[in-house]
């Protein structure tokens, strides 16, 4: 999948150091995704959090980095945030935000974060069980620039205030599987 522009919520706070965030999805086996995010900060002030790489809530109380999986068919969908500091979380959800509930994995996330001049790429591996054949996504982001009010960060914004969960907003295309 080629990389997709994020861009941050119109009624949001203007973000002033991270000036473009760029992610992007791969399929390179039935059960893993390859979920890449590349953030240009130039002033490099966007805060990363301290983490343990452990599973842990609350990660979009600064920065951290989303991944949302809905099914072509049912209003069900999945939740992943991923913090650059290497915690992370992983939730279900039966419909709009209802029923949530802790999504077992089969392995931790893999989370990788390296900087290469101006440019932060966060790279995370998921494992999932129970991959969809189809379905739409949302990539999504949570960026502190140095204690200001949070930036949020997506694909698309459904309209209103920043929810990455309005189904509306899933408009990356679930990625194909990558041939052998």
């Amino acid at each position: 999948m080629k990389p997709v522009e994020l861009y941050s919520h119109p009624d949001g706070p203007e973000p002033k150091t991270v000036d473009s965030i760029r992610g992007s999805i791969r399929r390179p086996d039935p059960h893993q995704l390859v979920i890449t995010y590349e953030v240009h900060d130039p002033e490099q002030k966007m805060i990363i959090p301290k983490g343990t790489g452990m599973r842990r809530d609350d990660l979009w109380r600064e920065t951290c980095f989303e991944f949302f999986l809905g099914r072509a068919s049912g209003d069900d969908y999945r939740e992943f945030n991923f913090s650059p500091g290497g915690d992370w979380a992983a939730y279900e959800f039966d419909r709009y935000r209802q029923g949530q509930r802790h999504h077992l994995m089969p392995a931790d996330p893999k989370i990788r974060c390296s900087r290469d001049g101006d440019t932060l790429t966060v790279e995370v591996l998921l494992t999932l069980a129970d991959m969809p054949e189809n379905g739409s996504c949302q990539l999504a982001a949570v960026i502190d620039e140095q204690g200001r009010a949070l930036v949020h960060w997506a694909a698309l914004h459904a309209p209103g205030k920043p929810d990455f969960h309005d189904r509306l907003s899933f408009a990356v295309p679930y990625p194909k599987l990558e041939a052998a």
